[in-house]
């Protein structure tokens, strides 16, 4: 019965262990030594259309946003339970300030409560569009396996890229093309 305790021990630290790579938790102190987020060329599902976004963006926040306004697009994935987006999300607010003009940041909770991001945003106001997932758009981008996940569209070239992980400042700056 001890052995079986002891098993069921190692199995949940080396379980907790992986849970803290997989969404790249930074420790403290961690923040400078983190290792970059994974990126990839992105091929989109034949359902992704940059105009059909743009249009269930409108539809949903009741705005009339064009893309084409801004350089880039960072469409992120997270969840108000996840501790590297929480931190994330300050990094937005931050950056939102700097780029408004130039980036345009579009942050989708994939929370299953759908009251989970009003009751975010009452705690921690967001200075970027924040709206809950829909079925329109999970159809757009169709393999989310963790959060925070991010595609960035460059609006000139037409370039979809896409990310997983906690993206910090410098890659946002190397985003928006400034040198670091």
């Amino acid at each position: 019965m001890i052995f079986s305790n002891k098993k069921i021990l190692i199995g949940f630290i080396i379980t907790f262990l992986i849970g803290l790579n997989i969404y790249n938790i930074p420790l403290k102190g961690q923040e400078e030594k983190r290792i970059p987020i994974a990126e990839t060329i992105y091929t989109p599902p034949k359902g992704f259309n940059l105009s059909n976004l743009e249009k269930e963006l409108n539809k949903i926040n009741g705005s009339s946003i064009s893309f084409n306004e801004y350089k880039k697009i960072i469409v992120t994935f997270w969840a108000t339970w996840c501790p590297s987006c929480n931190l994330e999300n300050k990094i937005f607010n931050e950056v939102h300030k700097k780029y408004n003009d130039e980036l345009l940041i579009i942050s989708i909770s994939v929370d299953k409560d759908p009251n989970a991001l009003a009751e975010y945003i009452k705690e921690t106001p967001l200075n970027f569009i924040a709206i809950n997932n829909t079925k329109e758009i999970a159809l757009m981008f169709d393999d989310i396996l963790a959060v925070p996940t991010h595609y960035i569209i460059d609006i000139k070239s037409g370039a979809l890229r896409k990310t997983m992980g906690l993206m910090d400042k410098n890659e946002i700056k190397n985003i928006m093309g400034e040198k670091i």
